[in-house]
Formats: structure tokens, sequence, C-alpha cells
């Protein structure tokens, strides 16, 4: 189990499972008895995290792209920089959306998301 400090009093813990490679992303709040609040279980293979500015940084072992939870709400995409419609293909494929659409319904679709 790997931890670190996390928002306003709880702790961050990756919890990962050896038989199923999988770990799962929990915030502790240290009480008696601590509350535990699964917050993303879909890592595989993700043995540490970084944690900097309300964002968590994840790269898994298997996948060639470094994952991320935003805590504070504050990443946001610049829809401006996706010009193409493979531009906008790759992201919508990042984040499991739907790829149906023209490019200004799939722009709507991501400002939306």
């Amino acid at each position: 189990m790997v931890s670190t400090p996390g928002p306003q009093g709880q702790v961050l813990a990756l919890a990962y499972d050896f038989v199923s490679r999988k770990s799962r992303l929990a915030a502790l709040r240290l009480h008696q008895p601590v509350d535990v609040e699964v917050r993303e279980e879909t890592f595989k293979d993700a043995r540490d995290f970084c944690l900097t500015n309300g964002v968590i940084f994840n790269a898994e072992r298997n996948t060639a792209s470094i994952r991320f939870i935003d805590l504070e709400g504050n990443v946001a995409i610049k829809l401006k920089c996706l010009k193409s419609r493979a531009d906008l293909l790759t992201q919508f494929t990042r984040f499991n959306l739907p790829l149906d659409g023209t490019v200004p319904v799939l722009r709507e679709q991501l400002r939306r998301s």
C-alpha cells in the first residue's frame, strides 16, 4: 500500500492486489473508526501515484499513458487546440465516450463532460 497526505485531513492510499494486478485508490479520513472512500477502482497494475495541486497522476504498467484524477475540478481541456476530428476522437477514446457525431457535436459533448 502506497499513501500520501491528501486534501483537508485525508490520506490517499493505493491498495494493490497481487492476484488480480489491479489497484484501488482510497481516501482515508483519520477518525475513530477510519472513514474509507474508494475514489477509483480501475487502475491496472498501478503501484504508485503522485499528488500535486489537487491532481493525482498515476502510471499503469501496461499502458503508454499517465492517467489523472482531478480532486478539485481544476483540470480543463482546451477545446481550441483540438482542430481535427482525429484529435477529438483521441480524447473521446481516452474518456470512454461514444464516438458518434460531427466535429461541432463532439466538441459540445466534450464541453459538457
